[in-house]
């Protein structure tokens, strides 16, 4: 059976957030699961693997097709109400909630090719300031699962002056 990665034609991209052990073991420390890792190994999550004694995650720029929306579909509807926001989910979670309602995308069984696009940090912030949008939202799922891609996207958000 193949794993994620051969199933949907994902790229390894560096993780952060993790220990290495002996035998190439890691343990990712990006979730309170702390999912400890073999080599070929994914986590619960089945987006962060062990790569030859090295964690890398498989949902780097991965999303669904980014949105627009406005603010008071978010929780955070108090804080800019009526500004237009840009949405982004990632595949893969931590999380495994029955009650799920982006279950297609959030567990990556269920995931197809057809489910996600591929983004940079860079794409990201143009289509926001194209759009003028001055908002991003990481949602759908729980955004911490691509941290790596949060955080770079969050660096050219600064850099652009957002």
């Amino acid at each position: 059976m193949p794993n994620e990665k051969e199933r949907l034609g994902l790229k390894s991209h560096p993780a952060r957030l993790y220990s290495r052990l002996e035998n190439e073991e890691v343990v990712c420390h990006l979730s309170p699961r702390q999912c400890r890792l073999k080599p070929g190994q994914a986590g619960f999550c089945r987006v962060r693997q062990n790569e030859n004694g090295k964690l890398v995650t498989l949902n780097y720029g991965v999303s669904v097709q980014l949105t627009q929306e406005m603010i008071e579909t978010e929780a955070v509807v108090h804080h800019s109400p009526g500004q237009p926001i840009l949405s982004l989910g990632n595949i893969g979670c931590m999380l495994n909630c029955d009650f799920c309602h982006n279950w297609q995308t959030s567990q990556m069984r269920y995931v197809k090719k057809k489910d996600f696009y591929h983004y940079t940090p860079e794409q990201v912030v143009q289509t926001a300031l194209n759009k003028g949008i001055g908002i991003l939202s990481w949602t759908y799922n729980d955004p911490v699962v691509w941290h790596e891609f949060v955080c770079d996207t969050a660096r050219w958000v600064g850099s652009k002056g957002f």
